[in-house]
């Protein structure tokens, strides 16, 4: 109970520093909306438990993996600010830059190897390892599930669902422009008729490119996740979509 009051302390800490740092003076040109931000605590929460289960694992992870893992952290730090100020269009990149980050670490960490350029040759040979290593004592019906549930879960939920629809929406802009100042304006986000529903649909995916990441994480590291469980693991999956939890738990009984 101890270590549980200490780490939402923690975690509320963090969220307060945000909230500071986003009030200092050489931000004031910056709109920042304080109503925004309190619906961004959550998306924190996140990002918050996704450091501390990354940071699990610290002083065993290859080096060059932890560049790729600080990377992606730094770049969801980054969402906070550009999703409160509307910038939505460069959320969505750093969505997507995180997803490629987080992967090409994993990758190094199952195959010891760079990772490839293209995202769906890493995520694709992620699946690969994690199904032979997971099933090679599984009987031949059990490892034929298995691998649909895995590959459906990749497929849909990763490539289709997430990565090709940030990917959509960061190309969907209009390749000609009239002037370097619409460029500049479209690149950063800067919405000129900003809508609540704008910045709900970002959150939106936001979260959801939070969920994988941290289901990405559980899954690329079996034996020191889930055989020992933590509180972290708990914390960290509490906000969980039901399609998520029955992912995880499928695999947790597998």
């Amino acid at each position: 109970m101890r270590h549980h009051n200490t780490l939402h302390k923690q975690r509320d800490y963090d969220f307060q520093k945000i909230l500071e740092a986003l009030s200092q003076e050489s931000l004031k040109g910056l709109t920042l909306n304080k109503e925004i931000l309190e619906l961004l605590k959550p998306s924190h929460e996140k990002i918050f438990y996704f450091k501390h289960l990354i940071d699990l694992k610290q002083e065993w992870y290859l080096e060059d993996s932890k560049d790729f893992f600080t990377a992606c952290i730094s770049m969801l730090i980054e969402c906070i600010l550009q999703i409160s100020i509307g910038r939505y269009r460069t959320t969505h990149i750093l969505l997507r830059s995180s997803l490629e980050a987080l992967c090409s670490g994993i990758f190094i960490e199952l195959l010891n190897k760079n990772p490839d350029e293209k995202f769906s040759q890493n995520i694709d040979q992620i699946k690969k390892e994690l199904i032979a290593g997971f099933t090679i004592n599984f009987d031949k019906r059990k490892r034929k599930l298995f691998r649909r549930t895995v590959h459906n879960y990749v497929d849909n939920s990763i490539k289709k669902d997430l990565y090709w629809m940030l990917s959509d929406y960061v190309h969907s802009t209009k390749r000609e422009f009239l002037s370097t100042e619409e460029y500049i304006e479209d690149m950063l986000g800067v919405v000129k008729t900003q809508t609540s529903v704008d910045f709900e649909n970002t959150l939106i995916v936001l979260n959801k490119v939070l969920n994988n990441l941290i289901l990405l994480t559980l899954i690329s590291d079996y034996d020191f996740y889930i055989k020992e469980p933590r509180e972290i693991v708990r914390f960290a999956t509490s906000k969980f979509s039901s399609q998520e939890t029955d992912f995880l738990n499928n695999w947790y009984s597998s």
